[in-house]
């Protein structure tokens, strides 16, 4: 689901402004998923934004659902 929707909005233009050009955006994405990635609120949100770092450190419009993957 998040690959769809990222793939989505790389194709999508937003008219921002009535007299500017149309943009493009992109997205990174950091993925978790309970149980597997945390039992609570704060391991989860420490690994989702952990990957989310990783996301954007290896380039724009990326989504890491695990650890170095």
């Amino acid at each position: 689901m998040a690959e769809r929707i990222r793939a989505h909005l790389e194709n999508v233009s937003f008219q921002c402004d009535p007299a500017g050009a149309a943009r493009r955006v992109t997205v990174s994405m950091g993925l978790v998923s309970f149980p597997r990635d945390g039992h609570n609120e704060t391991m989860l949100l420490s690994r989702a934004r952990n990957r989310l770092k990783e996301a954007a450190e290896r380039s724009s419009n990326q989504i890491v659902s695990r650890d170095g993957t």
